[in-house]
C-alpha cells in the first residue's frame, strides 16, 4: 500500500552557479543533451533531464547537486 505522506517527487539536479567553472565535464556525460553552457556556466534543461544524475557524479567542482 502506498502512503501519500511517504511519497516524494524526485528532485532533478541543479547547478550551483558560484561553484561551476564552466569546464563542460557534465555536458560530455549527459546522455540526454540536457546541459548547455550559458555565459560560461552549466544550465540544465529540466524538460530534457531524465534524472539519471550522472552529471552529479562527474562534476569535479561539486557544482551540481
Amino acid at each position: 500500500m502506498n502512503s501519500f505522506l511517504g511519497y516524494r517527487k524526485p528532485v532533478k539536479p541543479r547547478v550551483e552557479k558560484n561553484l561551476c567553472c564552466g569546464c563542460g565535464q557534465c555536458i560530455r556525460f549527459c546522455a540526454f543533451n540536457a546541459i548547455t553552457l550559458v555565459e560560461g556556466k552549466a544550465v540544465i534543461d529540466e524538460e530534457k533531464c531524465r534524472n539519471c544524475r550522472k552529471c552529479i557524479n562527474f562534476c569535479n567542482q561539486l557544482a551540481i547537486i
